[in-house]
């Protein structure tokens, strides 16, 4: 894995961090949803003037963490949010609610327990709205998202009959909420 901050003073430093704090973040994820894709590799991790984001032009996966972040080690719980993203990848314009919702849950989740009485500052609000809906799921049907990954690895991927049929407790206008696409093409610029 290679890390590209250029614009910091001492780089091997945050390097050495972020490997250290990528593991531990893939072993609660594997632990909680289920083993990553083995034909992805996380390739780098970059500190940005951008959104934060995963790209993955083939197998090898770069996330791109926003250096707006670098305060307070927010930049773990973005690491977090975008780790998700790597369990089962798709494109951002494919990303749905459910996806975006683990993310997000998993994320602030991990943040507030790794970091007692630091916060993430508050980003869109639909990220929390898909969180939400996400908390729902669960409260109705367990570890429901390891079993859909079961079924179908990708949180994206997943259609609203799959998502019935692994948890026929909810309700159709939910499976619809979460099976939604997140973003619109506007909102999908991904680095070349």
């Amino acid at each position: 894995m290679t890390l590209n901050m250029d614009f910091l003073v001492n780089p091997k430093a945050l390097e050495s961090r972020v490997k250290e704090a990528i593991e531990p973040i893939f072993e609660e994820l594997e632990s909680k949803y289920g083993p990553r894709d083995i034909k992805l590799r996380l390739a780098d991790v970059s500190f940005v003037s951008m959104d934060s984001t995963v790209w993955c032009p083939e197998r090898d996966l770069s996330i791109y963490i926003d250096k707006r972040f670098l305060a307070n080690e927010q930049w773990v719980g973005v690491l977090a949010h975008e780790a998700v993203h790597c369990l089962g990848h798709v494109k951002k314009l494919e990303m749905t609610y459910l996806e975006e919702g683990v993310a997000e849950s998993f994320s602030t989740d991990y943040f507030s327990r790794r970091f007692p009485g630091e916060t993430l500052p508050p980003s869109d609000p639909r990220y929390r709205i898909a969180a939400g809906y996400v908390k729902e799921l669960e409260s109705r049907c367990g570890s429901i998202v390891k079993t859909v990954r079961r079924a179908q690895p990708a949180l994206s991927k997943l259609t609203k009959q799959d998502l019935l049929g692994l948890c026929p407790t909810i309700s159709e206008s939910l499976a619809d909420v979460l099976t939604a696409r997140f973003y619109n093409p506007s909102e999908c610029w991904q680095p070349d």
